[in-house]
């Protein structure tokens, strides 16, 4: 299962998909 996780940069929040790839950054 893919796992969801939620960062908050100073820019604004950041979602985070972790997948085999790596993170993918969501605006």
């Amino acid at each position: 299962l893919t796992q969801l996780g939620l960062g908050l940069k100073s820019n604004g929040a950041e979602i985070c998909l972790y997948l085999t790839k790596g993170c993918t950054t969501l605006d």
